[in-house]
């Protein structure tokens, strides 16, 4: 017998699937067995959103980083590496961890209107 739900093969009377917990209906045909089984851990979209977190998290590292050096150090470096910050944050916008890149972009906001006050 096949879960319906993810495709995993499960013993015969049980109730729940061991792999997603889908409640299995015993009366329900076996799958056929040359159906391919979606599997989320080798899915495209799962290592690109891994991808696009890690630009999100960047984002918000190097927006802190231009902050720093934008009010200690230097108005255009500081300018110039929030401009990077942004580039990363608009590609993990898309990501799981999306708030990182909404916080990095906010915090580039505020470099760029610091820059334009200073």
């Amino acid at each position: 017998m096949f879960c319906s739900k993810c495709g995993i093969e499960v013993n015969e009377g049980v109730k729940f699937c061991s792999g997603c917990g889908t409640q299995l209906d015993s009366n329900a045909p076996a799958a056929p067995q040359n159906q391919p089984v979606y599997n989320e851990s080798t899915s495209s979209d799962y290592q690109s959103t891994d991808k696009e977190s890690i630009f999100a998290i960047i984002c918000f590292v190097i927006s802190v980083v231009s902050f720093i050096i934008f009010i200690s150090v230097d108005y255009l470096a500081g300018f110039i590496i929030s401009l990077v910050a942004d580039l990363f944050g608009y590609m993990g916008l898309k990501s799981a961890k999306k708030y990182f890149s909404y916080i990095g972009l906010g915090i580039s906001i505020i470099v760029f209107i610091l820059y334009m006050v200073y």
